[in-house]
């Protein structure tokens, strides 16, 4: 069991926001997607529609090669980047990120998230 002590403390307050994430953007199997910026700390979703037996890969480029995004994958759900839960990640130091899944197991759907770790531009 863990103990809190308690300090008295005035002038503290909270803000809470709530949104709803954007649903993910569809891709087209081997086509490029339009380009996009993300701030530090937010997150983009891609889904791909797969056939059964495919290998996947998954790249993300920078133009500019100024920011740092990660790359998540997992099959048939979002990544769950708060518990860790994907079938692949790249979290290179640049936005130049790569992930291959081989054995998706019958899965229909890959999502794939870009996480900007700093600003993408």
């Amino acid at each position: 069991m863990t103990k809190c002590k308690y300090t008295q403390a005035s002038d503290i307050t909270i803000t809470c926001t709530s949104y709803v994430p954007d649903p993910p953007i569809r891709l087209e199997d081997g086509v490029r997607s339009a380009s996009f910026n993300l701030l530090a700390q937010e997150t983009l979703s891609f889904e791909l529609m797969i056939k059964p037996g495919s290998r996947i890969q998954c790249e993300t480029t920078e133009a500019s090669n100024d920011g740092d995004a990660g790359l998540y994958l997992r099959m048939d759900n979002p990544p769950d980047l708060t518990n860790g839960i994907y079938d692949c990640a790249c979290m290179m130091p640049t936005s130049q990120e790569a992930c291959r899944i081989r054995d998706h197991s019958g899965a229909a759907v890959l999502v794939a998230t870009v996480y900007a770790f700093d600003d993408v531009s």
